[in-house]
């Protein structure tokens, strides 16, 4: 049966789709046969991947189009055929996010959210659409991920989400340890069909060895220690110690 893991919320605009494009694309990185369900109208996710199988950009990875209230039924069709499924659920309390909770082969699911006002005012729904769903999935966790967070070091809003967060729903919303911070490298590997961690990759590859030194890469880091926390799999790096490079063996 195949891992199937849920990005979903009722808050749009936060990263739902990048996120769980990166992670699925790093699965298959790894030698995952993975299957990508996009359950959204808008079709996002799915354009994103017909344009990366037109550009030839490997590993190609099959993205399915779903929608309705028989979206749970058709995931544990498909959990029987796939080692991970991705599932983008969109940003809004649907009938696609609430079938998919409910799949028993769906164990996590990830709402990544902004550290802001406007965004935490949507948890309250969320934790109520989680603690109904366990009532036909006892497997399901549900985490917040906080993304796009400021990267300042004097910044403390992400800490004081994940305080409101800890105070008033920790008994059916966990806090992810992991945080994204708001990196361009999301919007350039989206443009060019690619993850994050091969956008970046590849412009390391493009560096001299002077900067190559230098280079730190901070979102495939960030989306690496993500990946580990979400399948507790160590994430192989794409991209070689800048002494490697130096040394002709990158």
């Amino acid at each position: 049966m195949a891992d199937c893991i849920l990005f979903g919320g009722e808050k749009g605009g936060t990263g739902k789709s990048t996120i769980s494009v990166n992670i699925a694309i790093m699965a298959s990185l790894m030698g995952h046969d993975v299957l990508f369900i996009d359950t959204d109208k808008q079709r996002s996710t799915s354009k994103f991947f017909e344009r990366r199988n037109e550009r030839g950009v490997t590993p190609s990875i099959p993205c399915v189009h779903i929608m309705g209230k028989y979206l749970h039924s058709e995931i544990e069709n498909l959990s029987r055929k796939y080692d991970i499924i991705i599932i983008d659920a969109g940003g809004r309390d649907s009938v696609e996010l609430r079938s998919a909770m409910v799949s028993p082969s769906v164990s996590k699911l990830y709402s990544p959210l902004k550290p802001s006002e406007y965004d935490m005012d949507t948890l309250e729904t969320l934790d109520e659409l989680t603690d109904l769903s366990r009532t036909y999935n006892q497997n399901l966790k549900a985490y917040i991920l906080f993304n796009m967070c400021h990267t300042h070091s004097k910044s403390t809003t992400t800490e004081e989400a994940k305080e409101i967060v800890k105070e008033a729903f920790s008994e059916n919303l966990k806090i992810c340890p992991i945080t994204l911070g708001h990196r361009i490298s999301y919007q350039y590997s989206i443009s060019h069909s690619k993850s994050v961690v091969e956008y970046e990759a590849d412009e390391y590859k493009r560096l001299p060895p002077y900067r190559a030194k230098s280079y730190l890469h901070k979102a495939s880091n960030e989306l690496s220690s993500l990946y580990e926390n979400i399948f507790q799999e160590n994430f192989r790096n794409l991209i070689p110690l800048a002494c490697e490079k130096e040394e002709g063996i990158a």
